[in-house]
């Protein structure tokens, strides 16, 4: 019998059978994170600009160009960078692959940016915008009470003509 903890909801255990494997690979990947935090720590942090980065960037794109990486060379020119804080370098993504996309490419990227930009404090976080569903009004009396919503001189004028929508 598998008992639950916080750990296990929060790696999405879902109800259904837990994967050892899975398991496994989040705790060596927790590993190497903590190692490779306390590697760096001893490393150069220089400082560096929006615009050095995206010279940096662009030249990963011409890197990433002579091994063929297509779609990680897209990727990487329709999302643009932003800096924050503590080196901290974000990238919004258009939808999941993507996000799969960068998590393959990140550890060789970042390595990359770190040692272009000589800065082993470097970062990247990515998050998937979310697409607002548009609304669509099939039926005549859905578009009529839309119309409504936004002008109520409507509703005044369907009373007045005896109009009906559904007709």
């Amino acid at each position: 019998m598998t008992k639950l903890s916080a750990k296990n909801l929060k790696d999405g255990y879902s109800g259904g059978l837990l994967s050892v494997k899975e398991m496994m690979q989040g705790a060596k990947q927790v590993r190497e994170a903590e190692n490779n935090e306390e590697e760096f720590s001893s490393r150069p942090k220089d400082d560096f600009d929006k615009a050095k980065l995206m010279e940096v960037w662009m030249k990963y794109i011409q890197l990433a160009r002579k091994k063929n990486k297509a779609s990680f060379i897209t990727l990487l020119q329709t999302c643009e960078p932003q800096l924050g804080s503590n080196f901290l370098i974000s990238v919004k993504l258009d939808n999941s692959v993507q996000e799969s996309e960068l998590n393959q490419e990140k550890s060789d990227f970042l390595s990359f940016l770190r040692s272009e930009l000589n800065n082993w404090g470097v970062d990247l976080e990515s998050s998937v915008r979310k697409k607002e569903e548009k609304v669509k009004y099939y039926t005549n009396r859905d578009q009529f009470d839309r119309m409504a919503e936004l002008n109520p001189m409507l509703l005044e004028l369907k009373k007045r003509l005896g109009f009906d929508p559904d007709y």
